[in-house]
C-alpha cells in the first residue's frame, strides 16, 4: 500500500510549483547558486515530492500518469537557462518575493537573453523589457513567452512572439519565461 501523508498530499496545482519557483529564484539571485536540481521525478505516493505521479505499483495496476505543474515550472528554468549561461542584472519596479520576481541570463555569444518571471500575486502584471549594455541599448528581434499556470493548456505553453517594445502580460499565479533573441 502506498505511503499516505494527509498533511502534504500530492499537489498537481501551481501552489507547490510557485513555492519551489520562489526558492529557485532566491537561490539563483541572492545565494548565487550555479545549479539546482529536483531529486524525485516519478512518485507513486500521496506526498508532494514528485514531478509526475502514478498509481501504478505492480503489474495489473492502472497505468496512470499525472504530471504536476511543478514539472512544467522547473521546465521554465531547465529548458531555457542552459549550462554556461551567465546571470545578468534584472531590475524592475515593484519586484517583491510575495508578488512579481524576475531573473535573467545571457548566453556566451550574446544571441539570447532568458528572463524568467514568477508572479505569485493574485493580480496579473505587465513588464516592458529594456536592454542596456556597456555599448548602449540593444533591441531584441523578438521575444517569445512560455507560460506555466493553472489554466488548461498552460504547461510551458508557447505564446505568440512579441515586439521588443510591447508590454508583456505576466498572469497571476504563473511562471513566464521570455526568450529574447538578438540575431
Amino acid at each position: 500500500m502506498p505511503y499516505v501523508n494527509s498533511a502534504m498530499p500530492r499537489d498537481l496545482t501551481m501552489k507547490t510549483a510557485l513555492d519551489v519557483a520562489r526558492i529557485i529564484h532566491l537561490d539563483l539571485t541572492l545565494c548565487g547558486v550555479s545549479a539546482w536540481q529536483w531529486w524525485t521525478a516519478v512518485s507513486p505516493v500521496d506526498y508532494k515530492d514528485g514531478l509526475i505521479y502514478t498509481d501504478w505499483l505492480k503489474q495489473g495496476d492502472p497505468e496512470t500518469i499525472y504530471p504536476a505543474r511543478l514539472l512544467w515550472v522547473l521546465g521554465n528554468f531547465s529548458r531555457f537557462v542552459r549550462p554556461g549561461m551567465q546571470r545578468v542584472e534584472l531590475e524592475g519596479a515593484n519586484h517583491d518575493i510575495r508578488g512579481l520576481m524576475g531573473s535573467a541570463f545571457k548566453d556566451d555569444r550574446g544571441q539570447h537573453v532568458i528572463a524568467v518571471y514568477i508572479n505569485i500575486g493574485e493580480n496579473p502584471r505587465q513588464v516592458i523589457l529594456a536592454f542596456a549594455t556597456a555599448s548602449g541599448q540593444r533591441t531584441p528581434t523578438s521575444i517569445t513567452p512560455y507560460i506555466t499556470s493553472d489554466r488548461v493548456g498552460d504547461e510551458l505553453k508557447t505564446y505568440p512572439k512579441r515586439r521588443a517594445e510591447a508590454a508583456i502580460p505576466i498572469p497571476a499565479k504563473s511562471v513566464v519565461t521570455l526568450v529574447c533573441d538578438f540575431a
